[in-house]
């Protein structure tokens, strides 16, 4: 098994943040239409970063979800590329404050 520094780790959980942000992109477009209710294309992606960086308690698992859908909402405020470049230093800032919070 590959082992990971904690540069290669940040980058796979940039890259994680970065799947979900798009993805809300998409769902708040379908919701913000009328089209599908949010919680059908739930992914958890969310909660598996979470577990990476340590949360835990039920207090810091609000505070995490807190933070974390604060920038999610923000997706929907940029426009949407096929390379997310637009959305990519969002993915690094909401990085840098979870773990602000959690490191």
């Amino acid at each position: 098994m590959k082992t990971f520094t904690d540069e290669d780790f940040k980058l796979v959980l940039e890259e994680m943040i970065l799947a979900d942000l798009k993805h809300s992109q998409l769902l708040f477009g379908l919701t913000n239409i009328g089209l599908d209710p949010m919680d059908n294309h739930y992914l958890g992606i969310c909660d598996l970063i979470a577990c990476f960086i340590g949360v835990v308690t039920d207090e810091e698992k609000d505070r995490f979800m807190e933070i974390y859908m604060e920038f999610m909402h923000q997706s929907s405020t940029f426009p949407i590329c096929p390379r997310n470049e637009a959305l990519r230093g969002v993915s690094k800032k909401c990085l840098d404050d979870l773990l602000k919070v959690f490191d």
